[in-house]
């Protein structure tokens, strides 16, 4: 929006009568540093449509589909719930159409982070083996299918898995070709030049894809509008343990650089603490790892409503030996580190042999670009943990305060049950409770 001259830069901190910092003294950082390739969504429906109408692989009944806030780049509606659907792949992903019509299909793109889930056949929990769900697609988020029968079901899986690990292992042949240069990965050794500016021992660092969606499976979030996944191929790095001096305990890290050579910009960290095993718990559905699909506690606001965050690897045994990893650091588990350790080096072995992916040619949905990050994501300094150190007891002493108020609850129905329920609030008392910091039986009126 705007167009200047730099003359100088104040920093955050300095003393008032401190000269501004002038632009020629700063530290210079080379483009291949501060940025990183990202990956866009830019399907065509209506080409695609072209391309991938065809000899249908897979025919099944459309079970349910979550389309709200479909997105304008593709307008067409899916097929209604319970119709008879037939399913044409393309190289990067496949046309849902309703069987004996004439209307067009809608088409669906796989993304790196997309994953099939099993479907439950009744409230008991049973699997139905013969269904699949589908997640994470553009532009619509999920389809659920019943197919013919098991066999079908497994080999519509294999199809849908083997496309999203085929687009990953593309996006990362063409990243690695330009970047990953004097570095087999992932590796379990601090690559050199890094050992003095990034704190903590390193656990394992490899190149992954990272992207965010909201989790439309909330009700809060599925009419809103779907925008277009943006993929960025980042610098995983897993360090730790990390003594954190404000909080006394130790820290396990999950750092993204924009590289991993000496230099590359810090594009996000996520900490999490050695007895804290409930903040960073991610699924692994193949070779992706999803971050924040499970909420105990649904959202009373839109806002709160949880981004997921997927995590996409080459492979499904780099995905499992790296979460097994994270585990293992934060458990302090020697006998599971080593194990993954060993696992992981079986990836390095069998990444050297099998050095170059084929390309597969051009891209039909996605366009790559290098993306300059001008400023790196800030750092975790010791106000912030601090901050969060603070937040943290002040949620453990409210929930402290809710466990007591529910004990004295307990305590005072099991007086009322003695008493022949006598005092007890029945249906017709209006009950009027204290919800301050907790929650009890005041009076009744």
């Amino acid at each position: 929006e705007f167009t200047a001259t730099l003359l100088g830069l104040k920093r955050k901190g300095d003393k008032a009568s401190a000269p501004a910092v002038p632009i020629q003294q700063l530290p210079h950082r080379p483009d291949a540093m501060s940025s990183c390739r990202t990956w866009r969504c830019t399907a065509s429906p209506h080409e695609l449509l072209d391309r991938w109408s065809g000899c249908p692989e897979f025919t099944a009944t459309l079970l349910d589909v979550n389309s709200a806030g479909l997105s304008h780049v593709d307008p067409a509606q899916p097929p209604p719930r319970g119709s008879q659907v037939e399913l044409s792949f393309g190289s990067e992903g496949f046309i849902l159409q309703e069987s004996r019509s004439r209307s067009p299909g809608c088409t669906l793109v796989i993304t790196p982070g997309t994953f099939v889930d099993s479907v439950q056949a009744d409230q008991r929990g049973a699997q139905d083996p013969s269904a699949i769900r589908i997640t994470a697609l553009f532009p619509v988020w999920s389809v659920t299918l019943r197919l013919s029968s098991q066999r079908e079901a497994q080999r519509l899986e294999q199809r849908v898995t083997e496309l999203a690990l085929c687009l990953t292992q593309r996006m990362q042949a063409q990243f690695t070709a330009e970047r990953a240069v004097g570095i087999v990965e992932p590796t379990l050794r601090e690559v050199n030049g890094t050992e003095q500016e990034r704190d903590g021992p390193l656990v394992c660092g490899t190149y992954v894809l990272r992207t965010h969606a909201i989790n439309r499976d909330h009700e809060f979030a599925r009419m809103q509008p779907l925008a277009g996944p943006v993929v960025h191929c980042l610098w995983l790095e897993l360090r730790g343990p990390i003594f954190d001096r404000i909080t006394g305990q130790d820290t396990v890290e999950l750092r993204y650089y924009t590289g991993h050579n000496s230099g590359s910009l810090l594009a996000d960290v996520v900490t999490v603490g050695m007895r804290d095993f409930a903040s960073w718990v991610p699924e692994v559905a193949n070779n992706v790892l999803i971050v924040g699909r499970r909420d105990e506690r649904p959202p009373a606001f839109e806002e709160e409503v949880p981004r997921l965050e997927f995590i996409a690897f080459p492979n499904d045994d780099e995905a499992a030996a790296f979460f097994d990893l994270f585990v293992a650091t934060q458990r302090r588990d020697q006998h599971l580190a080593n194990d993954a350790r060993s696992r992981m080096q079986r990836c390095v072995s069998q990444r050297l042999q099998e050095r170059q992916v084929p390309s597969g040619g051009e891209f039909e949905c996605w366009m790559g670009e290098l993306v300059s990050l001008s400023l790196a994501a800030p750092e975790v300094t010791p106000e912030l943990r601090e901050l969060r150190e603070q937040r943290r007891l002040q949620r453990e002493a409210e929930k402290k305060l809710v466990q007591e108020a529910l004990g004295l609850m307990a305590e005072q129905q099991a007086q009322w049950a003695q008493d022949g329920g006598a005092g007890f609030p029945g249906s017709s008392d209006t009950v009027v409770i204290q919800a301050s910091d907790t929650v009890a039986y005041v009076h009744k009126q």
